[in-house]
């Protein structure tokens, strides 16, 4: 895509890589080249080498706070301290280390910063969902677009998991739901997903990471 793009005053202009694909592929080139596009033009505005940091932060920080869930408050970030998505944009093999609770956060983080209206859980006794999204334009009293569980975890996340997801979608009437974790869906959750046709979408241990 590089050697495709035509470089401008800000940067690189897809439009040759995008119009070459169109051409050789078709309408399936064209999409595939689209969404590469998006995709790298994500990591490019999320990496923390690509927006030079200057800020002089009034208070510290202890890493303690990432990893043992000592009660904070971001002093910039709606849900997590920028600092510590600083930290673990350098050290994104901690991610599994992380406390549960700055991964519910981490990932309400994610979405507020997409435009979307977000609604992070109390943390326990959540009824399995960790995180609740909405479009902008959502009224008050709309259903969330989906639903989403955080799983910062070791194993497997298993197919019961699915179906608890699949069932609070349909209970709550969103339009899908997402799992995230720090590992992968095992080979029956996934089988389970595709047989039965659920609106679950993953996001698993290297998408996260990226």
């Amino acid at each position: 895509m590089v050697e495709d793009a035509e470089k401008n005053g800000r940067g690189m202009d897809p439009r040759a890589f995008v119009r070459r694909c169109h051409k050789k592929l078709g309408a399936l080139g064209l999409e595939m080249a689209i969404e590469q596009v998006m995709v790298f033009h994500q990591a490019l505005r999320m990496s923390l080498f690509s927006h030079p940091q200057i800020d002089i932060w009034d208070d510290t920080v202890t890493l303690s706070q990432l990893f043992n869930g000592v009660q904070h408050t971001p002093q910039e970030g709606a849900f997590i301290d920028q600092r510590f998505i600083d930290y673990l944009s350098v050290n994104s093999g901690r991610l599994p280390e992380i406390h549960w609770r700055r991964f519910e956060e981490l990932t309400a983080e994610f979405f507020n910063r997409e435009g979307f209206r977000v609604e992070l859980g109390p943390g326990s006794n959540d009824d399995g969902v960790d995180v609740r999204v909405w479009k902008t334009d959502a009224s008050a009293t709309a259903n969330p677009l989906c639903l989403i569980q955080c799983k910062r975890v070791q194993a497997k996340v298993e197919k019961l998991v699915i179906k608890g997801l699949a069932s609070d979608v349909q209970f709550e009437k969103a339009e899908y739901g997402v799992i995230v974790t720090t590992s992968t869906l095992s080979p029956g959750a996934k089988t389970t997903t595709e047989s039965h046709g659920y609106p679950i979408r993953a996001v698993e241990r290297d998408a996260v990471a990226k």
